[in-house]
C-alpha cells in the first residue's frame, strides 16, 4: 500500500489535512479515487497519527493538493 498527503480543502473555506492509503502509484489515480462516486458520497481517510478516521463528503470538496507521505 502507498501512503498519500491529502491537503483538503472545502466549500466552507475549511482545510483538513489528511493520510490516504491505497494501490495508487500517482497523484491523479488519487484524485480520481478520492472524487469518485456522486456529490454524496464518502471517502475515508486517516487523521496524520494515523489513529482516527476521517469521512468526508465528495460534494463538499473544493479543492485538493496531493504528495507522497513522508511521515
Amino acid at each position: 500500500m502507498n501512503n498519500w498527503l491529502v491537503n483538503i480543502t472545502l466549500k466552507s473555506g475549511k482545510e483538513l489535512t489528511v493520510i490516504y492509503e491505497g494501490s495508487e502509484t500517482q497523484s491523479g489515480e488519487v484524485a480520481n479515487r478520492v472524487m469518485a462516486g456522486g456529490s454524496l458520497s464518502m471517502n475515508g481517510f486517516y487523521d496524520t497519527t494515523k489513529t482516527h478516521n476521517i469521512l468526508v463528503l465528495v460534494g463538499e470538496i473544493a479543492a485538493l493538493d496531493i504528495s507522497v507521505w513522508k511521515g
